[in-house]
């Protein structure tokens, strides 16, 4: 048996290793794996009354023992096995860390894993904002998004979409047609506003019909209106007067000039894929011109 709760002060170093008994498993962090930000110790055991963990050969840690594990029912013969510790990875030091898991004061730990950490230059970083786009995950014709989570102090998949087809030259309704696209703009929408970054989202359904709604900065009163793209691809809805066109590509956004021909108003609007992009962009619009 174990005869205290803290290590003495011998350190062996050893290669990455993982290893398990039958009768429990220490599931994460896995060997070799890199952790960071906060996240879970866990795994299980059949028969314990207490589970105990031991990073780098420092204090004992309790863990919260006798959840729910349907998937141990088979070997365990019942249910309430697994195991679980919350833990911020990020305060660890950089590098190779080994943990080892023990069941009621055993001196033979039932499981051990080596793993790596990494952090942002501190324990708990603030006020960090990012999104980004990862193509073809999970899945080829799919992207999704991760965004900062400063409670996680990691990222976390927050939208999965279809990837956005190759922007053509000119638009078309076979094109458009299914399209989900969010506009993005700097300005008023009447003389009472200020200015700010705003963003709309447009629908393009099969039948000739746009749907609209407000995402940020505008009504999110949902409106109907028909549409219609000419032999030369200049794109029209039923209730204004102008016209778009395609006047430049980018990989995640496109850009449409608009020219109105009864009071030759000319103006750019840029579309967006994905939600998170847009509002990326009319946040960072209200930031430059503010």
């Amino acid at each position: 048996m174990r005869k205290g709760l803290i290590a003495g002060s011998m350190v062996i170093c050893i290669a990455p290793f993982s290893t398990a008994n039958a009768d429990g498993y220490l599931e994460i962090p896995q060997v070799n794996s890199f952790q960071s930000g906060v996240g879970l110790v866990s795994g299980w055991h059949c028969n314990a009354g207490r589970v105990d963990i031991q990073i780098d050969g420092g204090r004992f840690i309790s863990t919260a023992y006798g959840t729910e594990r349907a998937d141990t029912q088979s070997v365990c013969g019942d249910a309430n096995n697994g195991f679980s510790f919350l833990i911020n990875y990020s305060g660890l030091s950089n590098g190779v860390h080994t943990i080892k898991a023990y069941a009621d004061g055993d001196d033979v730990p039932f499981g051990s894993s080596s793993f790596y950490t990494q952090n942002l230059g501190q324990e708990f970083v603030r006020g960090l904002t990012a999104s980004f786009p990862l193509e073809n995950f999970p899945a080829a014709g799919q992207t999704s998004i991760i965004t900062w989570q400063e409670a996680n102090q990691n990222f976390i998949v927050t939208d999965v979409a279809a990837t956005a087809s190759i922007i053509p030259q000119r638009f078309s309704r076979e094109w458009l047609s299914g399209q989900t696209l969010y506009n993005v703009w700097y300005g008023v929408t009447n003389d009472t506003e200020e200015a700010r970054g705003r963003v709309g989202k447009t629908v393009f359904n099969q039948d000739g019909i746009a749907t609209m709604t407000g995402v940020y900065n505008l009504d999110n009163t949902q409106s109907s209106i028909g549409y219609q793209v000419d032999a030369n691809g200049l794109l029209t809805f039923n209730d204004f007067a102008g016209y778009y066109y395609i006047c430049e590509t980018h990989p995640r956004y496109f850009i449409a000039c608009y020219e109105n021909e009864e009071n030759g108003f000319s103006g750019k609007n840029v579309f967006f894929f994905n939600e998170m992009d847009a509002l990326d962009a009319a946040n960072l619009a209200e930031l430059l011109y503010e």
